[in-house]
């Protein structure tokens, strides 16, 4: 990428355009963030539905940051006319939100309290073995 070409997009480009969608996307990463927690710690189901839950329910506020994002570039398809988003608000919700689940799972046999408490005292174990503690 040339001098010219780096120039023309610093001044295409302002600060405020950057942070486009910030908020919307923050808010909607609270519950995801907290539903993926929940679902690694084993007898916190209940935590993680919810979690989910409020995820399911704010996904829309993902889709508000993309159009955000989007609205004043080339790139958009958004115009006068164009129709409003409620009827695609919730797309790609059940993908988003199965796979993110799974992870969660997958990741309960590394990030549980159970097994975080197990490193914990084998590490201490050895370390009093080295007689480093």
């Amino acid at each position: 990428m040339s001098y010219q070409a780096l120039k023309t997009v610093a001044d295409n480009v302002f600060l405020r355009d950057l942070y486009k969608g910030f908020f919307f996307k923050l808010a909607f990463n609270v519950p995801v963030l907290s539903g993926l927690y929940w679902t690694t710690q084993s007898g916190s189901e209940l935590e993680a539905a919810a979690s989910w839950a409020a995820a399911a329910l704010l996904y829309p506020l993902n889709t508000f940051k993309i159009r955000a994002q989007v609205s004043a570039s080339g790139i958009s398809s958004i115009s006068k006319s164009t129709t409003p988003i409620i009827h695609s608000a919730y797309r790609g919700v059940v993908p988003f939100l199965l796979i993110n689940t799974l992870i969660g799972y997958s990741l309960r046999p590394l990030f549980s309290e159970g097994k975080l408490s197990e490193i914990e005292t084998e590490v201490k174990q050895t370390l009093k073995k080295e007689g480093l503690l």
